[in-house]
């Protein structure tokens, strides 16, 4: 596994998903609202959704990566915001007191404030923020959809070859999780989801974030959103 990917494996947190038809739908522009993240000491930080998909990136991914590879993490840290959202407005976490979710990554997706990342990169800090947010600017109106709700979004650093249906991995037939070969992997493990080794091969070759999405996603909708 590349240096790269190995930080990733660090800083990835899995995320569950379904099969991906890219499809457009155009559902007005999305607004940047507020979002509530609970942290360990109990403080509830407030962000801008624009604020956590930037820190959910960098905490996901080198942001060194590709820029097809960056838009395909940033859709599905802004996927994985709406999914927690409608999650969250169906069945309040209790623990969470009233956040969307917190930084304990055992349950939650990985987010990084603005001074974790910048000591992740170092003097490199402010180019690479350029990167990260131009790809958090695409996803901003974006959103992995099923059925008309965003999906669970899973995700890690590498497979053994080949991702596996959540079917195998579960016992649960969902329909845009579907196993999938993975050419570039070779050191990981069996796993259901995207392959951020494989996306990054498959960014380096010249392939879009929609095409990646859809290798992993397939009959999801690659929807434009506007959260109501």
């Amino acid at each position: 596994m590349n240096t790269r990917l190995k930080m990733a494996a660090v800083f990835a947190v899995v995320f569950a998903l379904l099969p991906f038809v890219p499809r457009l739908i155009v559902k007005g522009q999305a607004e940047d609202r507020s979002v509530l993240l609970l942290t360990e000491d109990g403080e509830r930080l407030e962000l801008s959704e624009r604020e956590y998909v930037i820190g959910a990136v960098f905490a996901s991914l080198p942001a060194d990566s590709p820029e097809e590879a960056l838009k395909a993490q940033a859709v599905l840290a802004r996927t994985y915001l709406e999914r927690r959202r409608a999650e969250e407005s169906k069945s309040p976490t209790k623990e969470l007191e009233g956040c969307l979710f917190s930084d304990d990554t055992s349950k939650y997706n990985a987010y990084f404030s603005e001074k974790e990342a910048a000591a992740l990169c170092g003097p490199d800090y402010a180019r690479l923020y350029g990167r990260v947010a131009a790809a958090a600017d695409y996803a901003m109106d974006k959103c992995l959809t099923y059925d008309g709700e965003p999906i669970t979004a899973p995700f890690h650093a590498e497979s053994d070859g080949r991702t596996i249906s959540a079917l195998e991995a579960w016992g649960e037939d969902i329909p845009y999780l579907r196993g999938t070969d993975c050419p570039h992997d070779s050191e990981g493990s069996p796993c259901v989801g995207l392959s951020q080794h494989e996306m990054l091969a498959m960014a380096e070759s010249g392939a879009s974030c929609e095409e990646i999405l859809s290798k992993f996603f397939s009959n999801a909708q690659f929807t434009m959103h506007n959260a109501q």
